[in-house]
């Protein structure tokens, strides 16, 4: 698949995709290019790694938005409105 492809996939831009890329290799692909560090993980897995953790990060998301769901609900039994600062 192609970057694009999987950024559509997984709704992210692609300059999110390159942004996380460049975290996760760092200087990789430099050292790649200029012929140091052979060894690095192929191309392939730095993307599967991506792909890895974007799923874990919207799974972490839908979670916490379901815990806020939880705790808008229960202040709503309680009497206390959560959007209200005065109470």
């Amino acid at each position: 698949k192609s970057v694009t492809q999987i950024c559509r996939d997984f709704q992210i831009s692609p300059s999110q995709f390159y942004a996380w890329k460049k975290k996760l290799l760092g200087d990789a692909e430099s050292d790649r290019a200029s012929g140091e560090g052979m060894n690095e993980v192929p191309k392939e897995a730095s993307v599967a790694e991506l792909a890895e953790e974007v799923r874990r990060l919207r799974q972490e998301l839908a979670k916490s938005q379901r815990r806020e769901e939880i705790l808008k609900k229960a202040a709503l039994i309680l009497g206390n409105d959560p959007h209200n600062n005065m109470s």
